[in-house]
C-alpha cells in the first residue's frame, strides 16, 4: 500500500556486500512491515502483491543500471523452513 511504501526502510545501495556477487538491489530492507507483507505474499495467497512488488523493483533497477545486467531474483526462505522444506522455492 501507499503508506507502506513511504514507510518502509529503503535498502541503499550496496548497503551490504554480498560474497561473490558484483552487483545487487534490493528495494527495501528484508525487516518489520517488508518481512510481513512478502510473508502473506509468498505463504498466504496474496497473489495481488506481485504486479506491484514487479514495477518497484523493475523501476528501481531501470535508474540503477541504465543500461542492463543480467539479473537473477527472488525472496529467500529462512534457513529453518529451508530445512524443514529440503529446498526453496518461490511457488
Amino acid at each position: 500500500c501507499r503508506s507502506c511504501r513511504i514507510t518502509a526502510p529503503v535498502c541503499e545501495k550496496s548497503a551490504k556486500p554480498i560474497p561473490f556477487v558484483e552487483k545487487w538491489t534490493a528495494l527495501w530492507y528484508y525487516n518489520d512491515i517488508i518481512r510481513r507483507s512478502f510473508l502473506r505474499y509468498k505463504f498466504y495467497n496474496a497473489r495481488s502483491y506481485a504486479v506491484p512488488y514487479g514495477k518497484l523493483l523493475a523501476a528501481r533497477l531501470a535508474r540503477e543500471y541504465p543500461d542492463g545486467v543480467p539479473l537473477l531474483t527472488w525472496a529467500p526462505i529462512s534457513k529453518k523452513r529451508k530445512r524443514k522444506r529440503g529446498f526453496d522455492n518461490h511457488r
